[in-house]
């Protein structure tokens, strides 16, 4: 399409070519003018009432004789509208911009450790953790969002959704594990691979590939499960390799007061930290509620897409268009076989 008026509304045409044949309006005025005034005006409503008053018709006042020329510019604006119906004009308004959003799974360590209340003295970690989720999901209405809640193994608690309000209700739900409990353990390997494979992992195409994909990791330990023999478990570095090569980032979000620590004695060991780094995402400590808003914080900065391509919502109106000159050319058609009516 081809626009000729710019701004947030504008009109484009689908077959502008067809505006040429506007040229031929003139020639049609030039043929008008050419014909000259009619030898005898001849309107039959005159003569009848002539008849009825018993007198002889008069010629027709100059208001009169201007008024037989509506036929013809009746007839002409159904040929210009016919036209441009035919040039296919329609309506474009932009779109407000929207950013190209996400695929975000939230995997978030339910251990009994969590329960453990060192971060602003009222709340457990779990209830810290879930309201600084819940206020970065708040910010980030382009996204779809998904939850893993995982001790020893992992569960999917939300699949990915646009639907923010559907997930805060299944955040709302999330409760940690029970002390000795014998899933009371982390399996942050595990956790990973499970978040993965609600990004259609091995998949090809598609409008997940489309979308970056980023989880990010909240836990208060280091990995135990892993190591066992079972055929389950899956290291976190080999977790992380994966993701790696399927473009997936991780940010994993170390969080109580030991994780505080930077000295290297803090819960959260360095291979945990090496998940982040081998997959190009961040690892962040938290000691405290007002410290894990501020991570959130940064992560929003970092994962902000680029916005979409503008987009417009397009209204044609060529029907209208016919619709009108057909009205025209029978209006103009009717009135000059009728009133205004003339023989040369």
């Amino acid at each position: 399409m081809s626009a000729f008026l710019d701004g947030s509304a504008r009109i484009a045409w689908r077959e502008p070519l067809a505006l040429w044949l506007l040229l031929l309006l003139p020639l049609m005025v030039l043929l008008r003018r050419k014909r000259g005034v009619p030898a005898l005006g001849f309107q039959p409503f005159m003569v009848l009432r002539a008849v009825f008053a018993g007198s002889a018709p008069r010629r027709h006042s100059s208001c009169f004789s201007r008024a037989s020329v509506l036929p013809f510019v009746l007839q002409a604006v159904a040929f210009l509208a016919v036209v441009l119906a035919l040039a296919g004009p329609a309506l474009e308004r932009a779109q407000p911009l929207r950013r190209r959003g996400l695929d975000v799974m939230l995997c978030l360590d339910v251990s009994s450790s969590m329960a453990t209340r060192d971060m602003d003295g009222r709340r457990t970690r779990l209830e810290v953790a879930r309201a600084a989720a819940e206020e970065f999901v708040g910010g980030r209405p382009e996204d779809r969002i998904g939850l893993v809640g995982f001790a020893r193994f992992p569960d999917l608690l939300a699949p990915l959704t646009s639907d923010h309000e559907v997930f805060r209700r299944f955040l709302e739900s999330v409760r940690t594990m029970e002390r000795d409990h014998p899933e009371d353990a982390t399996g942050i390997g595990t956790a990973l691979l499970r978040a993965a494979m609600e990004f259609g992992i091995g998949e090809t195409g598609g409008e997940r590939r489309k979308r970056s994909r980023v989880i990010i990791l909240l836990t208060d330990g280091d990995e135990n499960v892993a190591g066992g023999g079972s055929s389950g478990e899956i290291a976190p570095l080999h977790a992380a390799q994966l993701l790696k090569e399927e473009g997936v980032r991780v940010h994993v979000i170390a969080v109580g007061r030991r994780a505080s620590d930077s000295s290297g004695t803090a819960a959260v060991a360095v291979r945990v930290r090496r998940v982040a780094e081998k997959t190009g995402g961040e690892f962040f400590r938290a000691g405290d509620a007002r410290a894990l808003a501020e991570v959130y914080a940064a992560i929003d900065r970092l994962e902000r897409t680029p916005f979409e391509e503008p987009r417009y919502e397009v209204s044609e109106f060529s029907r209208q268009l016919v619709l009108l000159g057909l009205l025209a050319w029978f209006l103009g058609a009717g009135l000059g076989a009728t009133i205004w009516r003339v023989w040369p």
